[in-house]
């Protein structure tokens, strides 16, 4: 809403040692025209060096064909995230289906430009119940692609 990003990292001791405690590093997965940058970086825990690099965002060019990629995490207990890529504009539906091949509910059913996407799915189904753990399967259709792949929710 701010248009910042804030990424918070906690732990039960002290730290202490040498080197890279955290290196981020950001893609940008579709241009918005909005330029991006670090601005400040702040720490709770006493005196430690940061350096911030440049900043540098690359213009990416689209994928170069259609892919679905395994989610992550696999298995999950409450939401996983399944990511695909368009080479081109295209008609996509992005369905999760239960072990008796019925449909448990639409992710994904709009047309989409070119580019690398990331869905995240809540565990429930289309009327917003949670569904019980199992085996479960994800299917995208972009154009003439389609391919399936296997999931395992955990209650």
């Amino acid at each position: 809403s701010d248009g910042k990003l804030k990424i918070g990292l906690a732990g039960s001791r002290e730290l202490s040692g040498s080197g890279s405690l955290v290196k981020v590093r950001f893609r940008v997965l579709k241009d918005l025209g909005i330029p991006v940058t670090i601005s400040e970086v702040q720490l709770n825990e006493g005196e430690i060096p940061v350096m911030i690099m440049p900043t540098m965002v690359e213009d990416l060019a689209p994928p170069e064909e259609f892919a679905l990629s395994q989610n992550y995490p696999n298995p999950f207990n409450s939401e996983t995230n399944i990511s695909y890529q368009l080479p081109a504009e295209s008609d996509v539906r992005l369905e999760i289906y239960n072990l008796a091949g019925q449909l448990v509910r639409t992710l994904v059913s709009d047309r989409q430009e070119a580019g690398s996407y990331t869905v995240r799915w809540d565990g429930r189904d289309g009327s917003g119940k949670e569904v019980a753990g199992g085996i479960y399967f994800y299917r995208i259709r972009a154009g003439k692609f389609s391919q399936i792949k296997k999931m395992v929710l955990l209650r």
